[in-house]
């Protein structure tokens, strides 16, 4: 009931009221799957540490008791918790394992559905596109077959996260719109409503993604679904500066980056933190154009701060797709400053992610007639 309806906030009190039960039987069975539950549930309220840590005590204790459900669950929620706290690899190993208990037990396809999700998962923030379009065609196919819709809307995500990868937004969007309208669950609903507002608002819709973020946050203040309502209150702050709110829109940014910073969420910092590099050099170029020095200097220098480090976090943890657009973006900002040589070489990184992740329209986008003649071989090459 609490988890399909996203109502993690409820889940979350309850196990932590009887969690003195679970621990007086620390040998059961049931009380692996109460751990694990109870990581779910911290997860969902993105508490990506806790989560990990009550979700390796639940695997100890499915292991030990050769509980083929606790480690299956486990393992699945362990892949999305590990994705979020940059662990690339050992997501797409546990997914792996989920998947082969699955294989071996054919007793529940939810283990199956939600390890090959987390793998999508973990596979789009890693930048890799052939392997994040794969599951999504697996997922929409064992959907059809099985009459599974929320395999279904999630092979649609994973499909529309292969095109982002790609940097085809408009290709992307009506993925995810798709993925909407098929889920038949407040919570599976809720997540590609998350994706459609991104896809929405980097195609310049923002009135439409608007209506969708306002959902996200009613539902995440109301349930306790931060997984989605944190990053659905980032966008609204996009959404504000847009429409012209800017020192609102600002704090509500700078807040979420500087939260997801000192949380060690370096994902979401990496991911968001070029996001808001983007939105303070658009206004440093427009203060420029405007002939307001002072505020463009300003601008300039917080873009510059947050590429530097959300590049520098996108590095450590190997998010190339991250990588590929920060640097994109940051020669962007040398190019409309006039410093060609920076604008190039910030280019030529661009080109090597993009390249890396199989983003053909970023890799054509970023090679302009200024980068081409200093890199003249980043395509042929």
């Amino acid at each position: 009931m609490y988890y399909y309806r996203g109502r993690y906030k409820e889940l979350l009190a309850l196990l932590t009221q009887h969690q003195a039960v679970a621990d007086s039987l620390p040998h059961s069975n049931k009380c692996g799957m109460f751990y694990a539950w109870l990581g779910c549930a911290l997860w969902h309220r993105e508490r990506f540490k806790e989560a990990h840590q009550q979700l390796l005590k639940a695997l100890a204790l499915g292991e030990k008791n050769d509980d083929f459900a606790v480690v299956g669950y486990t393992c699945c929620w362990l892949s999305w918790v590990c994705t979020e706290l940059s662990l690339f690899d050992e997501a797409i190993g546990y997914a792996e394992r989920a998947q082969s208990i699955f294989k071996a037990e054919r007793r529940d396809d939810y283990i199956y559905v939600s390890s090959m999700c987390a793998m999508g998962y973990a596979l789009w923030h890693r930048g890799d596109k052939p392997k994040t379009l794969e599951v999504g065609n697996v997922l929409l196919d064992f959907g059809r077959k099985q009459g599974d819709f929320r395999a279904k809307g999630m092979g649609y995500c994973c499909i529309g996260w292969s095109h982002l990868i790609g940097g085809d937004v408009a290709q992307a969007t009506p993925f995810f719109g798709k993925a909407v309208q098929v889920s038949v669950d407040p919570w599976f609903s809720l997540f590609p409503k998350l994706a459609l507002a991104y896809g929405l608002i980097v195609n310049g819709n923002v009135y439409g993604a608007e209506k969708h973020i306002a959902e996200i946050l009613r539902f995440s203040q109301q349930f306790g679904a931060e997984f989605a309502g944190k990053p659905a209150l980032f966008f609204h702050g996009m959404v504000l500066v847009s429409q012209g709110r800017f020192k609102q829109g600002l704090q509500i940014l700078e807040e979420s980056c500087q939260s997801w910073r000192q949380n060690g969420c370096r994902l979401r910092f990496a991911a968001c933190g070029s996001i808001l590099a983007g939105v303070y050099a658009d206004l440093a170029n427009k203060a420029r154009a405007r002939r307001q020095t002072k505020f463009a200097l300003h601008a300039d220098k917080k873009a510059t701060a947050y590429f530097q480090d959300s590049i520098e976090s996108a590095g450590q943890i190997g998010a190339n797709a991250a990588l590929g657009r920060a640097y994109h973006d940051w020669g962007c900002l040398y190019r409309e400053k006039g410093d060609s040589d920076r604008a190039a070489a910030c280019f030529a990184q661009a080109a090597t992610y993009f390249r890396l992740c199989g983003s053909d329209a970023l890799l054509e986008q970023v090679v302009d007639d200024k980068a081409r003649e200093t890199i003249p071989n980043i395509v042929e090459g």
